[in-house]
């Protein structure tokens, strides 16, 4: 759910594959691993205001329950182009369900919403179409920007 404070508070699958929700601790990640999540994906930085769960703590965690742990680090500000191919590249095949997360809703589900996008080719209109019909709704404006340009710079370089 999306709150006017935009925290996301609770998990949102944007498809079978593809799970967006807010940073959690360690029972929260035990109920994930229930759940047949085979990765998770922290876009977190380190001493985030009111974090579960330092990174590196939640990669020992992760990687105790027998998951896979990718940890890119994301500020709004360092939201580029060549750090979400990094991202892209690191989540690869992304074996089984992935859980992106980040403290508040907005780093993960904008990327959450381009691995979505990739995965199935999606036009930027249709995946933007997809978060308006997931609740999905964004503060700062520059993010539907980015999704948007990104997706579309994407399908140009595989035409």
């Amino acid at each position: 759910m999306w709150y006017n404070n935009c925290m996301l508070t609770d998990s949102i699958e944007i498809s079978n594959r593809i799970t967006v929700g807010p940073a959690l601790d360690e029972e929260g990640l035990a109920v994930l691993k229930k759940q047949g999540f085979k990765t998770i994906l922290n876009l977190s930085k380190k001493g985030e205001y009111q974090q579960p769960l330092a990174p590196v703590d939640e990669q020992s965690i992760v990687e105790e329950l027998g998951m896979r742990y990718l940890h890119f680090p994301v500020s709004l500000s360092s939201l580029k182009p060549k750090l979400v191919d990094e991202i892209l590249a690191g989540a690869g095949e992304m074996n089984g369900p992935v859980y992106v997360h980040c403290l508040l809703g907005q780093r993960s589900s904008a990327i959450g919403m381009i691995l979505h996008a990739i995965r199935k080719k999606l036009s930027s209109e249709k995946v933007l179409d997809k978060a308006d019909s997931l609740g999905l709704h964004w503060n700062a404006p520059f993010i539907k920007d980015f999704v948007r340009n990104y997706v579309d710079r994407q399908a140009k370089a595989a035409a």
